[in-house]
């Protein structure tokens, strides 16, 4: 599988490589092995970053907290937890003023 990411890097298909990622963490996972599987979800969560796939990068980043708080690393598991947390508030934020924003016109325009 690493070839295959390897191959999908150089072609610039990163949301195919975060695809095996993360079918790689999930393997890991259910071996047992959280730490590995950790550096795989995050793997997977930078490249569905550059493909502007937020949900999906925020999808594993929110297994990378959960399996660091299993392994006591509370601190790992706090951060990132707050980097999602902030994210989608700040898309929430963004959502309502465009919201807004169309309320605004459709009030001028009446």
């Amino acid at each position: 599988m690493e070839k295959a990411i390897e191959q999908y890097l150089e072609m610039g298909r990163f949301s195919m490589a975060a695809k095996y990622h993360q079918s790689i963490a999930e393997t890991l996972e259910a071996e047992g092995d959280l730490e590995k599987s950790i550096h795989h979800y995050e793997q997977a969560a930078d490249y569905y970053k550059g493909e502007e796939s937020n949900a999906a990068a925020n999808k594993a980043l929110l297994k990378v907290a959960a399996h660091a708080a299993q392994m006591e690393n509370y601190v790992k598991a706090i951060k990132v937890y707050e980097d999602v947390s902030i994210y989608t508030l700040n898309n929430l934020v963004l959502d309502e003023d465009e919201s807004l924003n169309r309320l605004d016109f459709i009030v001028f325009c009446d």
